[in-house]
């Protein structure tokens, strides 16, 4: 069960998931991660969430973000918010890290998601 402060590295890309909010810690208002993405290019194949919104704010690097169609990237000090319902999917498209908060809400089970894929990933049984 992920937990407020644990932290995931993935030691065969360097990529870093720290939980700084779970929906126990937020009675299932929020889940709150940062994040630094040292891997380029999509981690996630285009998705929409049909009751979730997702909020990124990018503390350093450049985030790609893919919308309904169309890309635009999020620098330092700028955030976004996913509506529910819109295809979506969010990437490192640059050589340099990103780093960024990751707010999804309502939270739900979305922690588990990610520790699992996240997991997968790791243990080699999920290709990005």
């Amino acid at each position: 069960m992920p937990q407020k402060g644990q932290i995931i590295i993935n030691p065969n890309t360097g990529d870093y998931y720290e939980y700084l909010e779970t929906s126990k810690d937020t009675n299932g208002a929020r889940m709150v991660l940062k994040q630094t993405i040292k891997t380029k290019g999509h981690l996630y194949p285009n998705h929409l969430h049909t009751v979730q919104e997702e909020t990124f704010e990018v503390l350093s690097g450049k985030l790609t973000i893919w919308l309904e169609g169309k890309t635009q990237t999020i620098s330092p000090d700028e955030k976004i918010t996913l509506p529910k319902n819109n295809g979506h999917n969010h990437y490192n498209n640059d050589a340099e890290p990103v780093t960024f908060i990751q707010t999804v809400f309502p939270a739900l089970d979305f922690e588990y998601l990610l520790e699992n894929i996240i997991g997968l990933t790791i243990d080699g049984k999920m290709k990005n």
